[in-house]
């Protein structure tokens, strides 16, 4: 697929909308690949995403939890914490 550019979404090509089991599959995949907690609190947002996109909100709001005890002071995990949990 090529290089990837600085200060793209790593995590974006995990991505297919139209099918969310199987985006799903692949961030759980890499849910255990992670090597550090701010890396999983990354991972963790975005199955939370998919579990809101299902309208499993209180399942989302629980990953999302989960994410903010890993984030740390991670810049990247707290922006997508922030996105998904809204104003």
């Amino acid at each position: 697929m090529g290089r990837t550019q600085k200060g793209a979404d790593r995590l974006r090509p995990l991505w297919d909308f139209t099918d969310l089991d199987a985006s799903e599959r692949r961030f759980r995949a890499a849910l255990d690949d992670e090597t550090s907690d701010a890396g999983r609190a990354e991972v963790l947002t975005q199955l939370a995403r998919i579990e809101g996109l299902h309208g499993r909100f209180e399942q989302a709001g629980t990953l999302l939890t989960e994410a903010e005890q890993l984030a740390g002071p991670s810049d990247v995990a707290s922006a997508r914490l922030l996105l998904e949990r809204g104003p």
